[in-house]
């Protein structure tokens, strides 16, 4: 039994320090990382050395409903990371338009929304194409639904209000590159502004007609300066060089 104990203690021992003796500094190989490869005719490496890009927005649902189409201009910090300023001016592409028929005359009436919005962001890629983006813009609101041509009397006013408000967003998508080309879109994103304010608002007075005016009143200032709203299917083209 003794004999066994010691065969069992000296097998430790030695299955120990041939342990100790391979973990010794001395004996370490340091290897340098294997670089991360990608084919050179992904759009990661298209970006390789790209400096500057331009892309113009042509269609989408922008944040709080504002101008499909708009300008942006970015910088790229390396391949997988860009800074971009972005600029739109328009129409809201939300209204409501109002039909009346009575005593054989009809008369058609619609809302007036005038947009502009600028900001600063950022997009980072996770892959080859794909990308996160986020960041803020600025933003103005003119908006004017003009009854007065009303076929009745109690509804023939105008309501106007102006706003202005500052708008984080974030956003997903992908964008693919094709030497000089370049051609994205937004799939999907999310809006919410972070302060705002509206001033020389002048609502729909009372009269037979105030609770379908007035609600459309307060829906179009939130959709338009208060409410948070939906990013999606913003197509763009554009240009790095």
């Amino acid at each position: 039994m003794k004999a066994c104990l010691k065969i069992l203690l000296i097998s430790i021992l030695s299955v120990s320090s041939l342990a100790w003796a391979q973990t010794d500094d001395e004996e370490v190989v340091l290897v340098d990382r294997t670089k991360r490869e990608i084919y050179d005719d992904s759009s990661e490496a298209q970006r390789l050395g790209r400096k500057y890009a331009v892309h113009y927005t042509l269609l989408g649902i922008s944040p709080n409903f504002g101008p499909a189409s708009n300008i942006s201009a970015g910088y790229f910090i390396d391949r997988n990371r860009q800074v971009f300023i972005e600029i739109g001016s328009g129409d809201g592409v939300l209204t409501h338009s109002l039909t009346e028929r009575s005593m054989g005359e009809t008369r058609s009436m619609s809302s007036k929304i005038h947009v502009v919005q600028a900001g600063a962001h950022y997009k980072q890629f996770l892959g080859n194409s794909f990308y996160f983006r986020g960041g803020a813009h600025y933003q103005t609101v003119e908006y004017k639904y003009d009854l007065s041509n009303s076929l009745y009397e109690s509804r023939r006013e105008i309501s106007t209000f102006k706003g202005e408000s500052i708008v984080g967003s974030v956003a997903i998508g992908n964008q693919w590159q094709y030497k000089y080309l370049t051609i994205g879109c937004d799939w999907i994103g999310f809006a919410q502004p972070i302060s705002y304010k509206i001033y020389s608002a002048q609502a729909p007075s009372k009269g037979s007609f105030v609770d379908l005016d007035q609600e459309t009143f307060e829906e179009q200032k939130k959709n338009y300066v208060t409410g948070s709203s939906v990013i999606a299917l913003r197509l763009y083209l554009g240009a790095s060089f």
